[in-house]
């Protein structure tokens, strides 16, 4: 079932990081617009610090009408990047790209 697009009302920042060159790594931050994302579920874990939380979540970003930079664009979410939603940091972890009627509909990314 598609998510109707009136739902794609968020907005979010996405880190790019850069491949290190001499060394040296380079982050670029894009505004991301007319996106939607999921905050899933909450994840316990224990560690020698004691007790700790963490979402996960999943964004959703529409091939037609999401925007990056103010610009319709098809972004290359890659593993290691973040987004930024509401105040949290979200790490990249996955994203497929569905297509429906021979075109990109839209693009999944699973966040941690």
């Amino acid at each position: 079932m598609a998510i109707q697009s009136m739902l794609f009302n968020h907005s979010a920042i996405w880190v790019q990081v850069t491949p290190a060159v001499f060394e040296e790594s380079a982050e670029k931050k894009h505004n991301l617009t007319g996106v939607r994302v999921d905050v899933s579920s909450r994840r316990e874990s224990l560690s020698s610090q004691g007790s700790q939380s963490a979402n996960t979540a999943r964004l959703f970003y529409l091939a037609c009408s999401s925007r990056i930079d103010g610009d319709i664009g098809v972004p290359n979410f890659a593993d290691g990047d973040s987004i930024i939603f509401d105040r949290v940091e979200y790490r990249i972890a996955g994203s497929r790209r569905v297509y429906g009627g021979n075109r990109l509909n839209h693009i999944e990314v699973e966040l941690v």
